[in-house]
């Protein structure tokens, strides 16, 4: 069970690799501590990744071919003054893989935590997307509200109780 935060995890990834480019560049043309920044957020991602990893079924590590291993996060950490943009060009393709695992997790968790509120739809299908969900009040003679969640394939509305 991955415990990263499902919110927070997808956005810091999808702004990592522009913030890595900007260090880079900059500790390339000898800034210092932007050297020293782009090594500690590296060493950071990597042992995330690496501990992210550790915790991934075989099934999602099988169908994910361009994740990063132990060995090219190494490579990379050794390397990237050497040739700068060639060695970020590689991080950047593992960031990104790492960003989509991440992101389909996401959506799979939450997907899940809404079927057990409902017993007689089923969310769980290949290729759907929770989109997001709404609170809205029905104004009339006896005011009414209902939660309208957003699925890639379909709107459903609620108003009960969990589970109903």
């Amino acid at each position: 069970e991955l415990n990263d935060d499902p919110y927070t995890t997808p956005l810091v990834l999808s702004i990592l690799p522009h913030f890595l480019q900007i260090t880079l560049t900059l500790g390339a043309f000898g800034h210092e501590p932007c050297k020293i920044a782009f090594n500690g957020i590296l060493t950071r991602y990597k042992t995330w990744w690496l501990s992210a990893i550790e915790r991934m079924d075989e099934d999602t590590k099988s169908k994910n071919p361009n994740m990063a291993k132990e060995s090219d996060l190494n490579l990379i950490e050794n390397k990237i003054w050497e040739k700068p943009q060639k060695y970020y060009e590689k991080l950047k393709t593992y960031i990104l893989a790492s960003q989509h695992i991440v992101h389909s997790r996401t959506i799979w968790l939450r997907l899940r935590d809404l079927q057990f509120e409902f017993s007689d739809v089923h969310f769980m299908l290949k290729g759907r997307e929770f989109i997001g969900e709404q609170t809205i009040l029905k104004m009339g003679a006896r005011d009414t509200t209902y939660r309208l969640f957003f699925f890639s394939d379909m709107l459903l509305y609620a108003n009960g109780k969990p589970g109903k």
